[in-house]
């Protein structure tokens, strides 16, 4: 029994300097909503942030198994709720759509991250993150957001009402010269939506009077 109280309370302590350490690696206080160019890749504070935790995870042998993966999981997913608090928070924050596909990067390198981990379904902590972005940036999001027993079947974690209703109603459209470089004739957006406040606007109409 003493054991597994300073087991508990090795793993606590843990978790309280990861979620510190987690809270200063995101680096969400400097993110950039309003890019003009495309992201290619997660942000630079997320590499440093997974560094922090591969290191971090690899010291943790000396914990049963079962906080080591208690540790993962409550790791994962205080990063996860504080990435979509900030994303759907409004507190006057704009976002376009280049701003939501970097985001995509970001949880495309977490999501790999945990794959990589070796902890059972610790993927799924990212899931109702994930299929917001999916909904958001999908080509049939007008489609599928306005129709209830679709919108299950595709992305059944989805809070169409809540979440992505608050992040389309901080959506504005991309300056004409980048919206001219990203989703003009030349370019290779062709899977990236046309998400401007208008479409936006839209979306809204669409979950809202959904049946």
């Amino acid at each position: 029994k003493a054991f597994s109280n300073t087991a508990d309370r090795a793993q606590d302590l843990i978790f309280e300097l990861v979620r510190v350490k987690c809270d200063e690696l995101l680096g969400l206080d400097a993110m950039n909503w309003e890019p003009q160019t495309p992201p290619t890749e997660p942000r630079p504070d997320i590499a440093d942030l997974l560094c922090y935790l591969r290191v971090t995870f690899m010291c943790l042998t000396f914990l049963p198994s079962t906080a080591r993966e208690a540790i993962h999981f409550a790791s994962c997913s205080y990063i996860h709720a504080t990435i979509r608090t900030e994303l759907v928070a409004a507190g006057g924050k704009k976002v376009n759509v280049l701003g939501l596909l970097g985001l995509r990067h970001d949880l495309g390198a977490l999501e790999a991250f945990a794959d990589e981990c070796g902890v059972a379904q610790l993927r799924e902590v990212f899931r109702p993150l994930a299929q917001l972005l999916g909904a958001l940036l999908d080509l049939r999001a007008q489609d599928v957001l306005g129709d209830l027993r679709a919108r299950a079947e595709v992305w059944p974690l989805l809070d169409a009402e809540g979440d992505a209703v608050a992040v389309l109603e901080q959506v504005v459209s991309l300056p004409t010269l980048a919206r001219m470089k990203v989703f003009g004739s030349s370019s290779k957006s062709g899977d990236l939506p046309n998400l401007d406040r208008k479409a936006a606007a839209e979306l809204v109409k669409a979950i809202r009077a959904a049946r």
